[in-house]
């Protein structure tokens, strides 16, 4: 099943707003980030606004590119945030990166219940 245009923008507004709060959470400035990586404060602004979404010179490539050197600043998992990237990027985003994430529970049905045999 093909994403929407929403749930698109949904999904890379909630990593957005996870990789803030993560960024926030290990009190790393926005100065920091451009200190180190000399990204425009604007676009990192931007970045944590909404991933870019629909940002006129800012393609995929270099959404990975600038996810990758703000997870080096941050000292996030890189590998993590590009997975999670690419899930925003398909509409797809769960909220993974977010320390208070719980997956969704799958019903196992491979539970039987206890046969109550007696010899």
């Amino acid at each position: 099943m093909q994403p929407s245009k929403i749930n698109n923008e949904k999904s890379r507004v909630k990593l957005a707003r996870d990789l803030k709060m993560l960024r926030e959470h290990k009190e790393v400035s926005i100065e920091t980030i451009h200190s180190e990586t000399r990204i425009i404060k604007s676009l990192l602004r931007d970045f944590e606004t909404n991933c870019l979404y629909n940002h006129q010179n800012f393609h995929d490539i270099y959404l990975r590119s600038l996810a990758r050197a703000y997870s080096n600043v941050i000292g996030l998992d890189t590998e993590k945030v590009l997975e999670a990237l690419n899930d925003a990027l398909d509409g797809f985003y769960d909220g993974s990166l977010n320390p208070n994430y719980k997956p969704p529970q799958k019903e196992s049905s491979s539970k039987k219940p206890k046969s109550s045999t007696k010899s």
